[in-house]
């Protein structure tokens, strides 16, 4: 699709929202974006509906005349977050790409200021900066922030940005293709590896924050820990020249051990939520650590087990 014409100097920017069964989440994350200072004529929002089955398509179909260009889209030949970007990407009118989360949100001037990055020729890959902040107060939200989002290490050693905060210029894309749709985490990583190993720079800027609320309840860090296991074992699977052997040794039994506790404390030493914690907390942090490895550790097994049963 051709980039709409206008006599201003802005960039387009189509703004990619993938979602499914998150009626709160969508509402939050397009209000923010309904209240973008950036000029309405160069942006647009694309939400792609990964077949959600509550409230949310009709929370989506609130927005249709509160931001200008609005589409809709649905995402019904895979269940996938990577598939529903590629669905959005596809039919993305923007030079620039941004995506966004469902349940995170930005202040007003979020795309002017990713605007401006891509003003430098060199930019066409860039990591915005993530805030987790509490929704409701607890030892696992307290975890998730502490934790975090250590984007600076991701962009400078792993050389991936998380796609909930991620902007490409399109053509980056027509090169290196889309995201991989298989995968049920790790796209993200894949594609910025691949856009590192095309010879590609990356780039972060911190100053430009994100919203995303912090996951509460031991439930919620179990599954996502479960998934990310699964997604780097089907990574292995779907790429071994690349990635077999960086996650060999995940599959080793030790990872069911916690952390050695020195090590543990020393990692977190200069963090303030550590440092904050009472005695009876830190315990907990370190157990809920144990219990993700665990899990993560599961995820590996399980897709293992499940690629080599269709082999």
């Amino acid at each position: 699709m051709i980039e709409p014409e206008c006599s201003c100097n802005a960039p387009y920017v189509s703004v990619i929202v993938p979602c499914f069964n998150d009626a709160q989440g969508i509402r939050d994350t397009l209000t923010s974006l309904a209240r973008q200072d950036y000029p309405k004529d160069r942006m647009e929002v694309i939400v792609v509906d990964n077949n959600s089955t509550d409230g949310t398509p009709r929370i989506i179909d609130e927005f249709a005349d509160r931001i200008i260009n609005f589409r809709h889209l649905v995402e019904r030949d895979r269940q996938s977050s990577y598939a529903a970007r590629n669905r959005g990407i596809a039919c993305a009118r923007g030079a620039i790409v941004a995506f966004i989360d469902t349940d995170m949100s930005v202040g007003p001037e979020w795309l002017s200021q990713i605007s401006m990055k891509f003003k430098d020729s060199d930019v066409i890959y860039l990591a915005c900066g993530v805030t987790i902040y509490e929704e409701r107060a607890s030892v696992f939200a307290a975890f998730n922030r502490m934790k975090g989002f250590p984007i600076d290490e991701y962009v400078q050693h792993a050389h991936f940005a998380p796609t909930c905060c991620l902007a490409v210029r399109k053509t980056v894309f027509e090169e290196v293709g889309m995201f991989d749709a298989r995968v049920i985490s790790g796209g993200d990583y894949e594609f910025g590896t691949r856009v590192y190993r095309a010879g590609k720079p990356l780039h972060y800027a911190p100053e430009i924050r994100m919203n995303h609320p912090a996951r509460t309840s031991l439930r919620q860090l179990l599954k996502k820990y479960f998934r990310v296991g699964r997604g780097l074992q089907q990574l292995a699977n779907y790429y071994p020249d690349r990635y077999r052997e960086t996650f060999k040794h995940l599959l080793n039994p030790l990872h069911l051990l916690p952390s050695m506790p020195t090590k543990f404390i020393i990692s977190l030493k200069h963090n303030s939520i550590w440092r904050k914690a009472s005695y009876t907390d830190k315990l907990l942090l370190y157990g809920i650590d144990w219990g993700l490895r665990v899990s993560k550790y599961a995820g590996h097994v399980y897709e293992k087990q499940r690629f080599q049963a269709h082999i």
